[in-house]
């Protein structure tokens, strides 16, 4: 009886012509702005625009390969990175390094090139890490400020 059902479903559509297109990809699938300035370690992000499985934004975060997204410089004898992470599921970006008692920042700009927002954390021993911005559709750079040269080193935008 079922299967009838779902014969006679599959040929009403037929007769209309119309087309039916299935995606693996839900159709809200990033935060968006809701993400901007949230921790990508403690927030929870409902898949499917908050009908499907909560994730935590790090757990889909890589380092964009074959870019400048992660970048070195030497200070006083130490090889401090600053690197750009991504969440492939919340289309998320956010600053990371291994430098303690420095500012880093995340900048994101529009499909235009255009300044959107930012944010920044002075890093601490258990911190060293930015709050996400949204990068769905959008570019994002991560950058950490130079102690008393008051300069800022960054990453290529992804």
């Amino acid at each position: 009886m079922i299967r009838n059902a779902v014969r006679a479903g599959i040929a009403a559509i037929a007769a209309t012509g119309a087309v039916l297109a299935l995606s693996a990809t839900p159709a809200f699938a990033a935060c968006g702005n809701k993400c901007d300035g949230e921790n990508p370690f403690s927030y929870t992000y409902l898949e499917g625009g908050g009908v499907g499985a909560p994730v935590n934004c790090k757990n889909s975060a890589v380092t964009p390969e074959n870019t400048d997204t992660k970048t070195y410089l030497k200070y006083a004898n130490r090889s401090i990175y600053i690197e750009l992470r991504y969440s492939t599921v919340c289309r998320t970006a956010w600053a990371r390094t291994n430098a303690v008692g420095w500012t880093i920042n995340t900048y994101s700009y529009k499909a235009d090139g255009s300044f959107r927002t930012s944010t920044e954390q002075h890093t601490n021993s258990t911190v060293k890490y930015s709050a996400m911005v949204n990068d769905a559709g959008l570019t994002a750079k991560a950058c950490i400020w130079v102690p008393v040269s008051d300069t800022q080193v960054c990453t290529s935008k992804y």
